[in-house]
């Protein structure tokens, strides 16, 4: 692979794709750092532990995990649920994960157009994921598609939202663009992550007339710093 410009990656999938195709360790593949370090095992652990904690599972319960990558929750939390389902919009990290973990489930799909009947999962998880849409509409049209899959009396928790004007967020946009120093030359680019406002749950919840709760991260280890939270639909 030839090392492009970064105005000509044109997307966070093709970005993700070249991640998934450069790196051999998956928390690499997936983009999970913090201050400028992959995330240590400990703490990974810790954060999926939260977002599992949050999700309440039950072995009675079937998860779809959107933009799941490698599919690391799925690996980690199999037993806990009735089924699994990873999806993600990168070819390559599909690839790996299937190939990292054989004997789960994952599909490659838009989380906006998701390939199954309404009402088919109990829990969605969808996490650090809504900062790489492109725009607030195209995240509603998310948010109503997890409402179709997920049944009635369900949970769906999106973790790991950067929120609105944080200090943290501008920080990152240099970090994560051509100024990162640990990015190297073919994973530079100029895309930009997307932020939330609270009101922005609160208005589409409220159009459905769905409750959620915005919900802080539990997570030991995580520098307080990173000023990112987690919100919990309840279908």
């Amino acid at each position: 692979m030839n090392n492009r410009n970064p105005s000509e990656i044109k997307s966070w999938a093709e970005w993700f794709d070249r991640r998934a195709r450069y790196y051999s360790d998956p928390l690499a593949k997936i983009a999970y750092y913090v201050d400028g370090k992959l995330l240590p095992v400990e703490l990974m652990g810790a954060t999926l532990q939260d977002a599992f904690d949050k999700l309440r599972a039950a072995s009675e319960c079937r998860l779809l995990d959107v933009g799941g990558g490698v599919g690391l929750f799925a690996s980690t939390f199999r037993s806990k649920f009735k089924r699994i389902i990873t999806t993600d919009i990168s070819f390559a990290m599909v690839k790996d994960g299937k190939r990292l973990s054989p004997n789960d489930n994952f599909i490659v799909t838009s989380a906006v157009d998701l390939p199954f009947k309404s009402c088919s999962f109990e829990r969605l998880l969808c996490y650090s994921v809504f900062q790489y849409f492109q725009d607030l509409y195209f995240a509603k049209e998310v948010l109503s598609e997890f409402i179709r899959v997920v049944k009635k009396g369900g949970l769906i928790l999106i973790g790991d939202i950067i929120p609105s004007q944080a200090q943290q967020k501008k920080e990152m946009k240099k970090q994560d663009n051509k100024q990162n120093p640990y990015y190297p030359p073919v994973l530079k680019h100029d895309l930009k992550m997307l932020e939330f406002k609270n009101e922005f749950f609160l208005e589409f919840c409220n159009e459905n007339g769905i409750s959620f709760r915005v919900l802080k991260q539990n997570i030991k280890g995580k520098p307080a710093s990173i000023s990112r939270y987690d919100v919990l639909i309840e279908t």
